[in-house]
C-alpha cells in the first residue's frame, strides 16, 4: 500500500486519497508489462546512452543516464 506519511507535507485526508488513488494504479493497471532490470538497461544501450544506471526503484525499474553530446 502506498504510504506518504512524512514523505509530504499533506493533510491526512490528502494522504489517504493519495493512498487510495496510488495504490491502485499499482495493482490494476489497465497496461502493464513488468520488464526486467536486463532488459530495461538493454534499452538504454541500444540508445547510444552513457552513464547508464538501472535499478530497482520504489514503484518498479528505475534507470537514469547521459545522451552524448
Amino acid at each position: 500500500m502506498a504510504d506518504y506519511r512524512g514523505v509530504y507535507p499533506l493533510s491526512e485526508e490528502k494522504l489517504k486519497e493519495w493512498s487510495i488513488l496510488d495504490t491502485f494504479d499499482m495493482l490494476a493497471p489497465e497496461y502493464d508489462y513488468p520488464q526486467t532490470i536486463r532488459s530495461v538497461m538493454g534499452w538504454y544501450q541500444k540508445a547510444g546512452l552513457t552513464n547508464i544506471e538501472v535499478k530497482k526503484g520504489y514503484n518498479g525499474i528505475q534507470g537514469s543516464s547521459y545522451r552524448p553530446e
